[in-house]
């Protein structure tokens, strides 16, 4: 479009000056015919003039148009002093742009040289991080069977762990039963030195309590409070040990009493052996006791044979107390003639006593009193069940020597007697007429 303006505008120009010299000529020439004068002037010289004066008219006219039609023409004219100096400043700030441009381009062509090696760089990046994401994942399977294997391995870590610990507390186990089993080795050694030295001095000594023998019982309210029952316990101990050393027994060296209450009792789970001390054995009684409904008889006995000046090592045993014989009940009963002398009235008597109304009382489970007055006549003082003073037994001998012929001798219990004993006994004689013994 600017290509068309210019063109348009040089003919526009053209045409006016064409226009403005042919009319500067018609004038010329007919001023010249008529012969016309200008400020004085000949008329050939007011012809240039007019000349002149419409070549310069075209110039301002072709100027004026040019710079009415074309801005550009005009600010050619008028500024072109400014635009030499902005054309100046242009070619400078051009000649600084190329300069730059061109450091640019060198700037450019080293990065670009410079991303060309990175690239390079990036694509050896990527090849060595395809490999690794390869030996990566070997690797993660790799660690999928160690994590295997390590479960596995843990697995059985853990089952030794356990067959560790509880080997460890079989030993620990063992250990204890090891110190056990010396601590009962050491008094089962005491107790073997102490029989030997008894079964030594046993010929020469005479025997104060033999083994199994009965030394004092004690009736116990079964159910009461273990406190309590542990209590009288307690005193019950104290009396057998006043018994015992008044008897002839001496205490152990370093022990207070004369009675020894410990023993030895075996293990329910093996066959071991575990030393039971007073405290335990008076516990272990005291619940037995507290576990049992009514009376319960708590009887005392020596475990073995034991002399003068040694202690005696004792045991328990746990009875019900009930009524075994009521008052005035007929025990047992024989025919004597009272015409027999009195050391025969005697063994009779003595042989109903002891034969017959110890005997059913033995059978009734009856206890034996050792030290119960009279007992004798009733057999040896371990089996003695019964009490009798001699006076009865004489006084019965005179009955029947009264009677001087055959006599029912029937012996009855004194008064109620219960399984704790003793069993008081009377003898009651009956002659025999001719229309009793019918």
């Amino acid at each position: 479009m600017g290509e068309f303006y210019g063109i348009f505008l040089i003919i526009t120009l053209v045409a006016v000056s064409g226009v403005i010299a042919y009319v500067g000529d018609i004038v010329g020439r007919r001023m010249g015919r008529k012969r016309l004068s200008l400020f004085g002037l000949r008329p050939r010289h007011t012809a240039i003039v007019i000349s002149v004066a419409a070549g310069m008219l075209i110039t301002i006219l072709t100027l004026g148009t040019a710079m009415l039609v074309s801005r550009d023409v005009k600010d050619g004219f008028l500024r072109v002093g400014q635009m030499r100096q902005e054309r100046t400043v242009l070619s400078q700030r051009l000649a600084s742009l190329d300069g730059q441009l061109k450091r640019q381009e060198r700037e450019f062509e080293r990065l670009r040289q410079a991303s060309e090696a990175q690239l390079q760089a990036l694509n050896a990046v990527e090849a060595d991080l395809e490999e690794t994401k390869g030996e990566l994942a070997e690797a993660r399977a790799a660690l999928r069977q160690e994590q295997v294997k390590l479960a596995r391995a843990s697995a059985q870590v853990k089952e030794r762990e356990a067959v560790v610990e509880r080997q460890t507390r079989l030993l620990t186990n063992l250990g204890r039963e090891h110190d056990k089993r010396l601590r009962v080795i050491d008094d089962l050694e005491a107790w073997r030195k102490w029989l030997t030295h008894g079964v030594v001095i046993e010929r020469g000594r005479p025997i104060l309590f033999g083994a199994g023998q009965p030394i004092a019982a004690e009736v116990i309210d079964g159910g009461a409070p273990p406190a309590t029952i542990r209590t009288k316990l307690e005193v019950f101990a104290a009396r057998l040990d006043e018994m015992v050393r008044a008897a002839g027994a001496l205490p152990m060296a370093g022990d207070e009493r004369a009675v020894v209450l410990a023993k030895p009792v075996p293990d329910p789970e093996g066959d071991s052996l575990t030393w039971a001390s007073d405290d335990q054995v008076l516990d272990a009684v005291a619940e037995a006791v507290h576990q049992t409904a009514g009376d319960v008889i708590v009887r005392a006995f020596s475990v073995m044979n034991t002399h003068k000046d040694e202690p005696v090592p004792i045991d328990f045993e746990l009875f019900h107390n009930h009524l075994v014989f009521g008052k005035g009940e007929a025990l047992a009963e024989t025919i004597v003639d009272g015409r027999l002398s009195p050391p025969a009235l005697m063994e009779a008597l003595v042989s109903l006593l002891r034969d017959e109304v110890g005997a059913k009382a033995r059978a009734e489970n009856v206890m034996p009193r050792p030290g119960a007055f009279g007992g004798e006549v009733f057999g040896s003082p371990p089996r003695a069940v019964g009490e009798m003073g001699f006076e009865e037994l004489f006084g019965a001998i005179e009955r029947l020597r009264e009677v001087n012929g055959p006599a029912r001798v029937t012996a009855v219990a004194a008064g109620d007697t219960w399984t704790s004993g003793p069993l008081a006994v009377d003898l009651l004689v009956e002659p025999i007429t001719a229309t009793s013994g019918s």
